[in-house]
């Protein structure tokens, strides 16, 4: 399951709790130690004061050190299609391709494949719907997708007979690869934000 990713004040204050304040107390307990043996007259007086105020001090920070280290652990859902897109497109490009896999798995689609390598002709995803096949094209881009790659992947469909292609990719389409899948309707184009919305409405189906 996704994590929420880490706001910069939220990886700072990780930072200093693990980097800083950990040590600073352990120092504080070595220097509090030093002083009363050096100074065991007052070490009487004032030495147990400090000894529990530094005491109290490191059970505070223990405290906060594992409620954040426990809330680092808890995956949590992401809450809009902005968010998908942004844990998208933060994937190595062959991660992304076990994702959209995953995500036509959750959707229903059978004996889902990744095939994508060397001689792929285009095509990184077979599977099976009602026993015809689909293929999937991923392109872990951000510039926009022309029409060369969408004509050169139909050919790719239909050479092998395949139902259906769907050209997905983290960017979009210029104008001409857009008006070449609306002529040819058995390739769908799916872009970032359709991506994304596609990821939620395959967590929705889990969930049924």
């Amino acid at each position: 399951m996704s994590r929420k990713r880490l706001s910069s004040g939220e990886r700072l204050w990780n930072d200093f709790v693990d980097r800083i304040l950990g040590p600073f107390v352990g120092l504080m307990f070595l220097a509090l130690f030093g002083w009363m043996y050096l100074h065991p007259d007052k070490a009487k007086t004032y030495g147990y004061i400090a000894l529990a105020a530094v005491l109290v001090l490191l059970v505070i920070v223990i405290i906060i050190v594992v409620l954040l280290k426990r809330r680092k652990k808890q995956p949590v859902e992401l809450s809009t299609e902005k968010d998908v897109l942004y844990m998208l497109r933060g994937m190595p490009w062959n991660k992304f391709e076990e994702k959209v896999s995953e995500i036509f798995s959750n959707l229903g689609y059978q004996n889902v494949e990744v095939v994508g390598g060397t001689g792929d002709h285009g095509i990184d995803i077979k599977m099976k719907n009602e026993g015809k096949e689909y293929f999937v094209q991923c392109k872990h881009y951000l510039d926009s997708i022309g029409e060369p790659a969408i004509r050169d992947f139909y050919g790719a469909i239909t050479s092998a007979y395949a139902e259906k292609g769907f050209f997905i990719t983290t960017s979009d389409f210029t104008d001409p690869a857009i008006k070449f899948a609306e002529e040819n309707p058995r390739i769908e184009l799916i872009n970032g934000e359709k991506l994304a919305e596609l990821y939620k409405n395959a967590k929705n189906n889990l969930k049924k």
